[in-house]
């Protein structure tokens, strides 16, 4: 199965929410007061439109888009000037009342007539960026309508023969992350009644959205007639203002459908008008797919998910739309494993997505190591069982694709840290082929626990300093060489000695003798590296035979399942002298030295290792 991935760089997110929606008939259809059940639809309807957009989560906004934003940023900073303008002003009337000295008040004047000059300066600046910023994004949209149409010569030009441009005031549209108002579908917007009054094309309806930080809104009307609704949304952005030139509104309305349908099915309703308004949300097509999943068995019950969240499919049951662009449809049976798929769906207005589903394998086999320590075994991610005395392995279940196991041991090794000292447990991965897991099979993986990072580590800086010290010894030898053949030229044309070209020539011979060792010593540490950074890729597991088993079993039966608490004892007890640490390894050590056991004898050692030995057997 192809697995598609595309990256996008994403700025900061884009917040979608709906509002409550209204009824067009101010009382029932009936002509009574309106039902709750009524009332009840026209918050549920917002939420189910809602639910349906979650899956788009990224969008690219249109080139006016992001033009509205940045004439609306001009516009507060334009408010925002007017308002120190009108007091700079009004402090510049108050000096004639305050200032009696006509020399004082010519000053003072003067200086509130240049603060206010800045001031105005900076408005002209605002209005002249405001016209320049919608000039050079008219010219954006109609290059792009040039290029669609084909290479022009211009085009040429500009590609070849780079010129100048001044700075662009408004940035390109990027992808954004697709966030719901206050996190949940179940949150609806409530605009301020002074905004509902104004109506919704108002600067105050507007400005109470874009206060809540909110990007996109759903709005909607009902109209009911027996059993059956028609509700109209219109899905707007904001800040909206800039539509061509000369026409501005607050709030840009991007789509407006209808649909009818059956008061009780308002799931179908609200689906059917999410279809129309994700296109214009993502700000690209909607695109069909049909899934076509087999063997019959699975497709006849499963649950379809796109980006994550379970997904219904249309009235036929085999097709769902999608926004153009990356999608993950994944697909869940039971009785089977799950199986998914990445594309990037654009390009057609429908897709065919062909998912094989396999069945879930049953039975067991066995994993086991074939040089065992004491340690966890794990299978897919899952922990499986331990190797400890007598058990070299553990069994897991037969899975069917190839499978990805590790072993932790119980082994660490400390490392000093900023914090002090570190423990870091020791282990290696491995794998089983799908084609090896058979029920009641004996795997045997042979490989041992070792501290990679570290290895890795220690020969990457081999390979950094003989590699330093062979690039630091060529200046030497391509110096000493080049001395040595102007010496020689020197002796041919008869101003030269034999004997300085020969020790020259002895120099030279010793530098590129140097580069030669430092080189070979590079090399060789650079496959020593190489060597020890495919010791992390994991280890294939392969069918062992009963022998080998029970060699394993036997060595197993070695291990000692306190070795490693004793081990960490003897670490931290105090530093003994050497002669102590003598004593006590030859057993003669007395109760002073702290030797309180009696160590076997070699004919006593000898027999209770055959001893284990042979219950191990």
């Amino acid at each position: 199965m192809a697995l598609v991935f595309s990256t996008y760089a994403f700025s900061a997110s884009w917040v979608l929410a709906a509002s409550k929606f209204s009824f067009s008939q101010g009382v029932s259809y009936s002509g009574r007061v309106r039902e709750s059940s009524e009332d009840k639809v026209a918050s549920l309807m917002p939420e189910l439109i809602l639910e349906h957009i979650v899956a788009p989560s990224s969008r690219l906004p249109s080139e006016r888009e992001v033009l509205d934003r940045y004439l609306e940023r001009l516009l507060l900073e334009r408010q925002s000037l007017f308002l120190q303008l009108s007091k700079e002003i009004k402090v510049r009337d108050s000096l004639f009342l305050s200032e009696e000295k006509p020399s004082k008040l010519k000053k003072a004047i003067a200086e509130q007539e240049k603060k206010i000059k800045e001031i105005q300066d900076k408005i002209d600046a605002n209005l002249a960026n405001a016209d320049k910023a919608v000039a050079q994004v008219e010219e954006r949209i109609a290059g792009v309508k040039k290029e669609k149409e084909g290479f022009s010569f211009v085009s040429i030009k500009k590609l070849f023969f780079a010129e100048d441009s001044e700075e662009e005031l408004v940035s390109r549209p990027e992808y954004e992350t697709i966030e719901l108002y206050k996190g949940s579908a179940a949150t609806l917007y409530e605009p301020p009644q002074k905004a509902l009054l104004s109506g919704t094309d108002s600067r105050l309806f507007a400005k109470a959205a874009m206060d809540e930080k909110i990007n996109g809104l759903i709005l909607g009307s009902i109209t009911r007639y027996g059993d059956y609704i028609s509700v109209t949304a219109e899905f707007k952005i904001f800040p909206g203002g800039y539509e061509k030139p000369n026409a501005f509104k607050n709030g840009t309305s991007v789509g407006v459908v209808t649909e009818v349908g059956n008061i009780d099915n308002c799931m179908q309703i609200a689906r059917n008008i999410a279809r129309y308004i994700i296109p214009k949300i993502v700000n690209s097509m909607s695109v069909q797919l049909y899934i076509d999943i087999s063997p019959a068995e699975a497709a006849s019950k499963y649950k379809l998910m796109v980006d994550g969240v379970v997904t219904r499919p249309e009235a036929d049951g085999k097709s769902v739309y999608v926004p153009a662009g990356v999608h993950t449809v994944e697909v869940e049976s039971d009785s089977f494993n799950t199986s998914a798929v990445t594309y990037d769906f654009k390009g057609s207005p429908t897709f065919l997505v062909h998912i094989p589903m396999q069945k879930q394998a049953s039975g067991s086999f066995s994993v086991n190591l074939k040089k065992p320590e004491e340690g966890k075994l794990y299978a897919g991610g899952n922990y499986i069982g331990d190797v400890k005395k007598g058990v070299p392995g553990a069994s897991a279940r037969v899975n069917s694709s190839n499978l990805l196991g590790s072993f932790v041991s119980s082994t660490k090794t400390t490392e000093a840290s900023g914090d002090g000292e570190e423990a870091t447990p020791l282990g290696f991965y491995y794998y089983v082929p799908q084609s090896e897991q058979v029920d009641g099979s004996s795997l045997m993986v042979n490989a041992e626990s070792m501290d990679t990072e570290s290895l890795i580590d220690k020969r990457r800086r081999w390979t950094y300093a003989s590699y330093s010290a062979f690039i630091m010894s060529l200046p030497f030898t391509f110096a000493t060489t080049g001395s040595y053949v102007n010496s020689l030229n020197a002796y041919y044309k008869g101003y030269g000695t034999r004997d300085e070209a020969v020790r020259k020539n002895n120099i030279r011979l010793g530098c590129s003798a140097v580069s030669v060792v430092t080189g070979v010593v590079w090399v060789a540490n650079l496959v020593w590296y190489l060597h020890t950074a495919s010791k992390v890729l994991p280890v294939k597991a392969k069918p062992a035979s009963e022998k080998d088993i029970q060699k394993a079993r036997e060595k197993s039966m070695l291990l000692d399942s306190g070795a490693q608490k004793k081990a960490e004892e003897k670490d931290k007890a105090p530093a003994k002298d050497k002669g102590t640490e003598k004593a006590g390894a030859d057993g003669k050590g007395n109760a002073g030295n702290g030797a309180s056991e009696n160590p076997l004898k070699e004919g006593e050692r000898g027999a209770s290792s055959g001893g284990a030995q042979n219950g191990g057997n």
